[in-house]
């Protein structure tokens, strides 16, 4: 859709591709390989082979998990979801990294707490980074730590990893207001067109709302030079 991907109406995208992953892995390396050419060293095919089997255990340990009774997955009223997932917030706060396993920093980008990772296993790409936005409903930070971590690891690129506010206390436009000043933030130290927006699942979702965002206040700042949408969620109009 050219209004996902900030393509004006009547003008062609330019180097989009939509990758399904259950079309194998040729497809992952052939994006692979067009990210070695026009970005990075971004390594999708591990990426996307461990994503493949680690999906293929998540599904099968929930369907055990569901068969034997040990997980109840029935959905509750709106009310109860959002009680529970406002307690889940509650008990996972924001904390600032420990386990020194890349270089961890924290700044603050309207009023919220942005990570900035750098790996400890691989060379620093200097003029290159990620703007990785984690997934989930919820304040869902830290599962996903350790695969911003990895995108650091396998591209030697400082990843910014914002601590959005949670949709369980915030409209979902000031949700992406903290995200796009985020992105805002980032251009100040690189280039556009050195700059990946990524996400998983909402956050992938987040990730196309850099480039609307954009479009909507009238491009005011250039566009990012890629974005990789994993599985993107989304958001009900009302």
């Amino acid at each position: 859709s050219s209004d996902l991907v900030g393509v004006p109406p009547g003008e062609r995208a330019k180097r989009v591709e939509v990758v399904r992953p259950k079309v194998g892995l040729r497809t992952w390396e052939k994006c692979g390989k067009w990210l070695d050419e026009g970005y990075g060293n971004l390594n999708l095919v591990t990426l996307g082979s461990n994503m493949i089997i680690s999906s293929q255990v998540a599904v099968k340990t929930l369907w055990l998990l569901r068969r034997t009774g040990l997980m109840d997955m029935t959905i509750q009223s709106p009310e109860e979801e959002l009680k529970k997932a406002r307690l889940w917030n509650q008990r996972h706060p924001f904390r600032m990294p420990k386990d020194h396993r890349a270089y961890y920093k924290e700044i603050e980008v309207a009023g919220y707490p942005v990570l900035l990772i750098r790996s400890r296993k691989k060379r620093r790409e200097k003029g290159k980074a990620i703007l990785y936005l984690h997934g989930g409903m919820r304040n869902s930070w830290k599962e996903e730590l350790s695969m911003a971590r990895g995108y650091s690891d396998n591209t030697g690129m400082e990843v910014w990893y914002p601590i959005y506010p949670s949709l369980t206390e915030v409209p979902v436009t000031k949700t992406i207001d903290v995200i796009f000043a985020t992105y805002q933030a980032m251009l100040r130290k690189y280039q556009a067109g050195k700059i990946a927006v990524m996400g998983c699942s909402f956050g992938g979702q987040y990730a196309f709302e850099v480039i609307n965002w954009n479009n909507k206040h009238g491009q005011p700042v250039p566009m990012p030079g890629l974005l990789i949408a994993d599985s993107p969620g989304g958001a009900p109009d009302s």
